[in-house]
């Protein structure tokens, strides 16, 4: 997970209207709006899928974000998190979880189970990675159209 911490020169209700406006555009991407309280506002942002299998290749980040008044009347405090599909992190730590079962079964019953432990732990450490650095990749790309949508400079 990565926070993302801005203030914003507008009102949390002018942010939210703009995000709306932005994301009703065809852009591809769901925004879903919780008012909690006045001028204090939480909002999710992720991929639009249009088919099943595109769960894990195209949501792998779900944006959770918060907007709320500050001490200044005229800006707001927007918290942003970036965290990881829970069906990625899941995936990630079966493929991992098996290997190494595997493996120690193999060692203390069946040699048998020692070579697809051998193949799924390496496959899972090497997911595991990639997924990191797709991870660190895709925030900083949400980081890009947030700071666009808020018009930060």
């Amino acid at each position: 997970m990565k926070n993302w911490s801005i203030i914003i020169n507008k009102k949390p209700h002018q942010i939210i209207e703009h995000l709306k406006e932005e994301m009703a555009q065809g852009s591809g991407f769901v925004l879903n709006v919780e008012e909690l309280d006045i001028e204090h506002f939480s909002f999710s942002l992720r991929k639009r899928i249009f088919f099943g299998e595109q769960i894990l290749h195209r949501n792998l980040i779900h944006v959770v974000g918060e907007i709320k008044e500050s001490e200044n009347e005229d800006s707001s405090n927007v918290e942003i998190l970036f965290k990881q599909n829970p069906l990625v992190v899941l995936t990630k730590t079966i493929l991992f979880g098996a290997g190494l079962i595997l493996l120690i079964i193999g060692i203390s019953n069946s040699p048998s189970f020692i070579v697809p432990g051998i193949i799924l732990l390496p496959i899972a450490i090497i997911l595991w990675l990639l997924m990191a650095k797709k991870f660190n990749v895709n925030s900083e790309q949400y980081k890009r159209l947030l700071a666009e949508l808020f018009e930060i400079t």
